[in-house]
């Protein structure tokens, strides 16, 4: 496991994405309310200058 503290949101979200994906056989998700369309990744553009959720890395896409 790791601990996460502060101002590791991010952090938090890629590491669980990262988790979700190498799962095998099975994934439990306990939570009293959470929206399957949140983007878990989202990568800077250099272009933009602002982080852009990729459709790929959104909770709901990831379990399917």
């Amino acid at each position: 496991g790791v601990w996460l503290f502060g101002k590791c949101r991010e952090k938090h979200f890629e590491l669980v994405a990262d988790a979700l994906e190498a799962a095998k056989e099975r994934i439990m998700i306990t939570d009293w309310q959470f929206s399957p369309c949140i983007s878990l990744k989202r990568p800077w553009s250099k272009e933009k200058q602002a982080f852009i959720p990729d459709p790929y890395w959104r909770l709901d896409m990831i379990l399917k």
